[in-house]
């Protein structure tokens, strides 16, 4: 890429990020919650994005859980729509991560464009490290979120990354709940991270006409060691268009946090 051009789509990521700091402020006056757009390097040194919401309540001594969203293939931190707004009314602190190579997360270490289109699964399999960077990030700069008392909502391949993720995340990710996982995507796999990752309760969700994440979850469940579900829904789809075209899926979620996460008690 050429000079103009390397600074061309600077300048656009740029206006992007001014464009949604307005829409933001204007959410967080709305609201009254705190609103940051945040951006933070992965282990690679690649530049990811994600919009982080905390509650108005949240001091250092009055610290609040995190919910971290993680979004499917070809898809950006946009589409979770009813279900972040639903989850942010538990009063829980929210980051809501454009996966790299989607939405805004596009440059990489170099500060060249990379999109998830020509990645191999040598460079998928990097998503859990930076969910994992997304976790340090938070617990380094943001010390009014408990970064202890994590959960990871993850679909399609945002769900394989979070298994992994949270594996090796245990004293921080103590609830998942996954949209359409599968056993391996794009190298990712997921039956003994999830084995690993020990007693925490798990959600997992998947419609029987997604036939082939259908049969992986109905395997996959069977890692899980604590207190899981696995809802099936008639129809769906996958990922995302599950909790679109089955809305009361996002209520199902909603009441699942808030008896599986919403304030448990901290690990002594």
């Amino acid at each position: 890429m050429n000079l103009s051009n390397k600074k061309f789509f600077t300048i656009l990521l740029a206006l992007l990020i001014i464009f949604s700091n307005v829409c933001s402020d204007a959410y967080a006056k709305k609201s009254s919650d705190k609103f940051a757009i945040i951006q933070f390097q992965s282990t690679d040194g690649f530049n990811l994005i994600g919009d982080l919401v905390i509650p108005k309540k949240a001091s250092r001594k009055n610290k609040v859980q995190l919910v971290i969203f993680a979004h499917a293939l070809g898809r950006s931190k946009d589409d979770w729509s009813d279900l972040l707004k639903k989850v942010q009314g538990l009063n829980v602190a929210t980051l809501n991560l454009d996966l790299r190579g989607h939405g805004q997360s596009i440059l990489n270490a170099n500060e060249k464009l990379s999109y998830w289109r020509n990645y191999s699964d040598k460079t998928f399999v990097k998503y859990p490290d930076d969910i994992k960077s997304a976790i340090k990030y938070i617990k380094d700069f943001y010390p009014e979120i408990d970064s202890t008392q994590i959960a990871l909502i993850g679909a399609n391949i945002g769900a394989n990354a979070s298994i992994v993720a949270a594996k090796s995340s245990k004293e921080n990710v103590k609830a998942l709940v996954l949209l359409s996982p599968t056993l391996e995507y794009k190298g990712i796999k997921t039956p003994i991270a999830l084995l690993d990752y020990g007693e925490h309760p798990i959600l997992l969700m998947a419609s029987e006409k997604d036939k082939f994440t259908y049969e992986d979850c109905k395997k996959l469940i069977k890692y899980a060691q604590g207190n899981k579900v696995f809802k099936i829904y008639s129809f769906g789809g996958n990922g995302l268009d599950l909790i679109k075209f089955q809305p009361d899926s996002q209520d199902y979620i909603i009441n699942w946090l808030s008896t599986q996460f919403i304030n448990i008690k901290p690990d002594k």
